[in-house]
């Protein structure tokens, strides 16, 4: 659960209103309720406080959930909550988010 997570965990994010997958992310807090009181319209009470160092990665969501659609498949199964991935996993993840031929670059404004 969102709850669980811990100051030091590496993140994604899913943006379900762009379709991609973005990060890696580190948790800069705990996650806690109502950081942001009002963000997202209070449909997400659980959050966390994030830094990252560049570079971002983005890719659209399609490529993760369908791995036969690519050379370079990222093979994860994709939920509609929180969902959390083994050390391994997450490594894996990353690298394979870095290499993949319709990854991009991007820059997070803070």
């Amino acid at each position: 659960m969102v709850d669980e997570i811990e100051e030091g965990d590496l993140s994604f994010l899913h943006n379900r209103e762009s379709g991609r997958l973005m990060g890696p992310f580190e948790a800069a807090t705990d996650s806690t309720m109502r950081i942001v009181e009002h963000a997202w319209d209070g449909r997400f009470p659980f959050q966390v406080s994030v830094t990252w160092s560049e570079p971002v990665y983005q890719l659209p969501i399609d490529e993760v959930s369908d791995p036969s659609t690519t050379e370079n498949p990222i093979s994860l199964p994709i939920r509609d909550k929180f969902q959390a991935l083994s050390q391994e996993q997450a490594e894996r993840f990353l690298t394979a988010l870095e290499n993949h031929e319709r990854s991009q670059k991007i820059i997070c404004k803070r």
